[in-house]
């Protein structure tokens, strides 16, 4: 049986993974207008490898909240089904 990532983190951990801090927020904004790695950085003042990292832990948590809405839907299924 899968235990629910909420049930095994304190609250304010559980909220942090699935925000997006401030300069990931930034990173969103700039690669959803089309803007290159390269661009993003030397907007920001980081180094490409940052906007990598900041890339990456974005598409995490969005896989993150992905996966959570699917544990609520199947719960919510499961219970349907049940009566």
């Amino acid at each position: 049986k899968r235990m629910k990532i909420k049930k095994l983190l304190p609250q304010e951990i559980y909220f942090n993974l699935f925000e997006l801090n401030p300069m990931e927020q930034e990173t969103k904004k700039l690669l959803e207008k089309g803007l290159t790695k390269k661009e993003i950085a030397r907007i920001l003042c980081l180094n490409k490898e940052s906007i990598r990292m900041y890339e990456w832990r974005i598409k995490r948590k969005q896989d993150l909240l992905k996966m959570e809405h699917k544990w609520k839907s199947e719960k919510f299924i499961k219970v349907h089904e049940e009566r």
